[in-house]
């Protein structure tokens, strides 16, 4: 199990409940347009080696295509491309 926190976060608690949330894949709901559906990557709970099919679809598809598809917010690739997602 892996923890990813964006280096500008202020961590002001315990984090224990990171690790306990269920869930495969946790991320942060995006609070812009929570009702898209999207993470915010800026936090993201995963477990290494489990999603290797989304990273081969990111290697394998082109930055403009990410960009176009994903509306220039690369964090919404992950959201769209692992098997199940939990906020």
């Amino acid at each position: 199990m892996s923890l990813y926190l964006d280096l500008d976060l202020l961590i002001i608690g315990n984090i224990d409940p990171f690790f306990t949330h269920d869930g495969r894949f946790c991320m942060v709901r995006e609070c812009k347009n929570p009702e898209l559906g999207y993470g915010d990557s800026s936090i993201v709970r995963f477990f290494a080696g489990l999603e290797s099919a989304a990273l081969d679809r990111f290697y394998a598809t082109s930055g403009e295509e990410i960009g176009k598809v994903y509306a220039d917010k690369e964090q919404n690739f992950p959201t769209r491309t692992v098997d199940e997602v939990t906020f």
